[in-house]
């Protein structure tokens, strides 16, 4: 007797690839890697024809004082946020800061570019750089949860 299938889209062919919306995540452990400052890592694989509609990042656990990320990709390793820091456990990097000098308030965006969606043509990844706030800093602890907010189309 043979085995049939068929596919969430009523086909009997080829599997084909849905649109859907979804979240992925992936958590870094600086204490199994031993990161330098200006290490890249590849966090999150996106496949070609998919938009990032958002990405961000949460520290779990708090890396080394001073301890700072960049989230982007390939050719621009800050869309998502510049000098993120990781050394605040709770912190999100999709959040607007505020911050007060003397009398001043002032409301810091860690990604500005955060909120607007980016094509991948082609396959790519969602990379964390490391780097240090005003010094190099070595993340040998710590814990952070990359995600990204992606919507395949073809």
């Amino acid at each position: 007797m043979a085995t049939h299938k068929q596919y969430a889209d009523g086909t009997y062919k080829q599997r084909q690839r849905r649109h859907a919306v979804r979240v992925v995540r992936q958590t870094i452990d600086f204490a199994r890697r031993n990161v330098n400052s200006g290490s890249t890592i590849q966090v999150l694989r996106v496949e070609d024809g998919t938009w990032v509609l958002a990405s961000w990042l949460r520290v779990i656990e708090a890396a080394p004082s001073n301890a700072t990320g960049n989230l982007g990709y390939g050719s621009d390793t800050d869309y998502w946020g510049a000098a993120l820091p990781l050394d605040t456990v709770g912190e999100v990097s999709m959040q607007s800061v505020e911050e007060t000098s003397g009398q001043t308030t002032i409301l810091r965006d860690y990604a500005p570019m955060g909120r607007t969606p980016h094509y991948f043509a082609d396959a790519d990844t969602i990379d964390l750089l490391i780097t240090g706030h005003t010094e190099a800093v070595n993340c040998t602890s710590g814990r952070v949860e990359i995600c990204a907010l992606i919507a395949e189309t073809s």
